[in-house]
């Protein structure tokens, strides 16, 4: 009698996929993400700017960033496969050529990116934990992290937060306030889609969804001080 062989294990699709799209998705293991930093260097050498976007999802927000700065590269930071893989698919169908990704957990983010080499940082709905207050010391937007994204901007340059959860939006605009030696607050709405900065705004997923059920959106953008 012989035995017979064992089940595969599950696998995520989306892995060879992401493997197969080099040119724009960036990998590392997790242990080592500083290793990509040099691709990140030589990806930007064409450019004049470099925009972030951590936490970057299905890439719409990203998508729409790329094509309005030609001359900029447009780096999205994203852990999940299908969400990294799905951008870069959009990306190649419109023919983007500024944009490029990094699976990379965005609390790494200084170890890959160079002091004073952002132009603009986005972080646009990043509260998968709201509510839960176990799970309050993951959130993404600490003091320390704030201060840490401050090291990656140039003078002048820029941070653009957007989220749905109000508790949430007023603890970083405070945060920025104590910190009002290294950044200004100089957009502020709790209704964004109200207000006179909305002719910029480029949706995201998420904020379709939020604005058909009528939800406010927070905004603000804030910019370094030195």
């Amino acid at each position: 009698m012989t035995s017979s062989s064992p089940t595969p294990r599950w696998q995520n699709p989306f892995i060879n996929k992401l493997n197969r799209l080099p040119d724009i998705i960036y990998t590392c293991s997790r242990e080592h993400p500083e290793t990509l930093a040099p691709k990140i260097v030589e990806a930007c050498a064409p450019y004049k700017r470099l925009i972030v976007e951590l936490c970057s999802g299905s890439g719409g927000h990203l998508i729409e960033l790329a094509t309005r700065n030609p001359e900029a590269l447009c780096l999205g930071v994203e852990l999940r496969f299908k969400r990294l893989v799905r951008t870069a698919e959009k990306s190649k169908l419109v023919g983007l050529s500024n944009l490029r990704l990094m699976q990379v957990d965005a609390q790494d983010i200084t170890k890959v990116l160079a002091n004073e080499s952002c132009d603009q940082i986005f972080i646009n709905f990043p509260d998968p934990w709201a509510g839960k207050t176990r799970w309050e010391d993951k959130y993404l937007l600490s003091k320390a992290y704030l201060g840490r994204l401050h090291s990656l901007l140039k003078a002048g340059a820029s941070f653009h937060h957007k989220t749905d959860h109000q508790r949430r939006f007023h603890q970083v605009s405070e945060i920025l306030q104590e910190l009002s030696t290294f950044f200004k607050i100089s957009e502020y709405s709790e209704a964004l889609h109200l207000s006179e900065f909305n002719a910029a705004n480029i949706l995201t997923e998420f904020e379709r969804l939020f604005s058909s059920q009528k939800k406010p959106v927070f905004y603000l953008k804030a910019n370094k001080i030195s």
